[in-house]
């Protein structure tokens, strides 16, 4: 008997409303505290808290994606933070994790990272001011951007 073509296999990845705390916990704490860690062989609370600084941007990311494909997530039946918060709270949410407030404590250096505010500001404004739709593609670029700044201001500030 001839074979057939082999039926496509689609992997589909589990949405949960955890993902973004896994994403400040993996991308924040354990990729800097983490690193801080296996380099000086013990823990430091300027090193969490600068996982939390970074790891917010990085959160933040996650939850403009699923902010952009709320709708399409919600017919597929996927369950994301943002599903279960709804636009309003996801955008009250989105400003509390592009804020710096963290860099004010800490390793003297870490003020550095206020030098990203006026960038965060930015896409905050463009957040509230714009509707759903195609500009949250760009905001989702210049948000990763925008951590990635911050991230970069941050580590001069600690190695001054």
């Amino acid at each position: 008997m001839p074979a057939g073509p082999t039926p496509e296999v689609r992997v589909q990845f589990p949405h949960s409303p955890l993902g973004d705390l896994f994403v400040l916990l993996f991308f924040g704490l354990v990729a800097v505290a983490g690193s801080h860690w296996l380099q000086l062989g013990a823990w430091s609370p300027d090193a969490l808290l600068a996982g939390l600084v970074v790891g917010l941007p990085a959160a933040a990311v996650l939850l403009i994606n699923n902010y952009r494909d709320l709708e399409s997530d919600l017919l597929g039946g996927r369950q994301t933070l943002v599903s279960v918060l709804g636009r309003k709270h996801s955008r009250l949410l989105y400003v509390a994790l592009m804020l710096p407030l963290l860099s004010w404590y800490g390793h003297k250096g870490a003020w550095l990272g206020f030098l990203a505010l006026p960038l965060s500001l930015s896409l905050i404004r463009r957040l509230l001011r714009n509707p759903p739709g195609s500009e949250l593609n760009s905001l989702l670029a210049a948000t990763a951007q925008t951590g990635f700044v911050l991230g970069l201001v941050l580590s001069i500030g600690v190695l001054l």
